[in-house]
């Protein structure tokens, strides 16, 4: 790797070029997957109050810049010029008792204005009483995940094992906030959890940018990548680069790519959090520039792909309307109102993920995509259905998700 300061004057050298965004990889849709909203007025927020939070100031320097309401509505504009397809929102910081209030917040926001399209909200999973609250999550259908802070000490902590597991009952996400120094640790959570999607945020959150340090994440990083079921978000350099150039990121970015492959990497903004170091279409063009050699296949997958797979943005359901008659909704998993059965059967779910997952696990193994019937007390997937004479549904069952019966046994 280049000396530090070889890698500044080439920043400073750069500044005085262009950009090598091209139309074609310009024109590429972009998946922001982690990103913020927050409204002081409605929500519980006290980091984003007053003087803030002294180990936000520490990590931030000074954030007054972004300490007032930022609404979807800022959100929006912000994405304007960078093809912004489609977003996940990652929890704000909430302080109010229960978390669940911000995934309720952030549901109506989507259910109003179409974005975003995941939900990653936080429950301390070593606490008595979070598979409850994981099972509240789950009333809102744009739910995928939950955000941890990793620590050393939850490895093997009972509570959070036990809940962890019904997290992955539930069809979640993990998203792992972690730096190099636990990232040992968090490799044996994942092999103990093969079944689970853990997502590592930030990047690893690189701290430092010292040549010692660049090494030390490296060699972390690559022990967690060998867990498969581990993939990463690079996000959030500029928590640790405040004068960040797209020469000084790059590094960071390539090295991740490298370990993780073009597979499991996607990417994301923190916004609004980073835009005290850059506009955000600035960081998108630094993201599509950095990438600008690989296979424009490869290019699709880290810009979108790869987040909307991996956090289940994209689901084909088939939902019954008032009057009975099926009708398309490609934008994901939606309730309606009409109770449903099937072969007799009426049936709920207990998390809209639940469905998509299974659905994965249909698809993957080389099936055509199944269809999906939901409604607010039932859902199901089928496999090639069609309408019967009394306009129900037949075919093969291949999942049902449910906490109660209605009808007869199967």
């Amino acid at each position: 790797m280049r000396s530090w300061l070889s890698s500044r004057r080439s920043a400073i050298a750069w500044l005085g070029g262009e950009m090598m965004v091209t139309e074609a990889n310009s024109l590429l849709p972009f998946i922001d997957a982690h990103h913020h909203f927050y409204d002081l007025e409605r929500g519980d927020y006290q980091d984003m109050l007053g003087s803030g939070n002294p180990k936000y100031t520490e990590l931030f320097g000074d954030y007054s810049a972004i300490r007032r309401s930022y609404l979807i509505h800022d959100l929006l504009r912000d994405f304007e010029g960078s093809n912004v397809v489609k977003s996940v929102h990652a929890e704000a910081g909430w302080t109010g008792p229960d978390p669940v209030d911000e995934t309720k917040l952030v549901q109506q926001v989507a259910d109003e204005f179409g974005f975003p399209h995941g939900i990653v909200a936080f429950t301390d999973l070593s606490k008595p009483g979070a598979a409850t609250e994981l099972e509240r999550h789950c009333a809102y259908r744009n739910m995928r995940g939950i955000r941890v802070y990793w620590q050393d000490e939850l490895l093997g902590h009972a509570e959070f094992e036990r809940n962890l597991r019904v997290l992955g009952s539930l069809g979640l996400s993990c998203d792992l906030s972690a730096t190099w120094e636990a990232m040992r640790t968090a490799r044996k959570l994942a092999e103990a959890h093969p079944k689970i999607q853990f997502i590592l945020g930030h990047t690893g959150w690189p701290r430092a940018r010292t040549e010692q340090y660049f090494r030390d994440w490296r060699e972390a990083m690559r022990v967690l990548a060998e867990a498969p079921n581990v993939a990463v978000k690079i996000s959030g350099l500029g928590m640790g680069d405040h004068t960040w150039t797209p020469a000084s990121i790059r590094p960071w970015i390539l090295e991740t790519i490298a370990i993780f492959g073009t597979n499991r990497c996607m990417f994301a903004t923190n916004w609004p959090v980073d835009s005290l170091w850059s506009t955000f279409k600035f960081l998108v063009d630094t993201y599509r520039d950095t990438i600008s050699t690989f296979a424009v296949e490869e290019q699709a997958k880290m810009l979108a792909g790869n987040a909307e797979r991996l956090y289940r943005l994209v689901v084909v359901s088939l939902c019954f309307q008032q009057d009975r008659q099926p009708s398309l909704d490609s934008g994901g998993i939606r309730m309606v109102q009409d109770f449903i059965t099937i072969e007799g059967i009426g049936f709920r779910p207990l998390c809209g993920t639940q469905v998509c997952a299974a659905a994965e696990d249909h698809c993957r193994n080389g099936n055509d995509p199944p269809k999906f019937f939901m409604s607010n007390s039932g859902a199901a997937i089928i496999d090639q259905p069609y309408h019967g004479n009394d306009n129900s549904q037949q075919g093969q069952v291949i999942a049902v998700f449910m906490s109660d019966f209605q009808g007869k046994n199967r």
